[in-house]
């Protein structure tokens, strides 16, 4: 039969263990609240950056639009004299649409990569 100092020794190593493993779970514990707080905040701030990216596309498409109805506008209002004059005129129409539509492609591309 174990003596009593045994008995108190063994005692006092599980109390120690059981102390030590609580402590342990604890500070764990914590640790997971601010990894779940870190998150929270990157889920906040994903989508603070997706709605301006979406704002930013929105006036983009507002513009290619815009451009394509100056574009349009011009073709049927213009008085074009030559096909130079008329090749000029869809040259600098398509490099106002090209241009606009790749200015939105870049927010698209900015998107993806964050």
């Amino acid at each position: 039969m174990p003596s009593v100092e045994n008995q108190r020794s063994v005692a006092d190593t599980m109390q120690a263990v059981t102390s030590g493993v609580n402590d342990f779970v604890r500070r764990f514990g914590r640790r997971l609240e601010g990894l779940q707080a870190k998150v929270e905040e990157l889920e906040v701030q994903a989508d603070l950056a997706g709605l301006e990216l979406r704002d930013e596309m929105r006036g983009r498409l507002t513009l290619v639009e815009n451009v394509y109805l100056a574009a349009r506008s011009k073709l049927t209002t213009s008085e074009i004299e030559s096909d130079e004059g008329l090749r000029y005129l869809l040259e600098a129409l398509a490099t106002d649409l090209r241009d606009a539509c790749q200015a939105a492609q870049a927010v698209v591309e900015r998107g993806r990569s964050t």
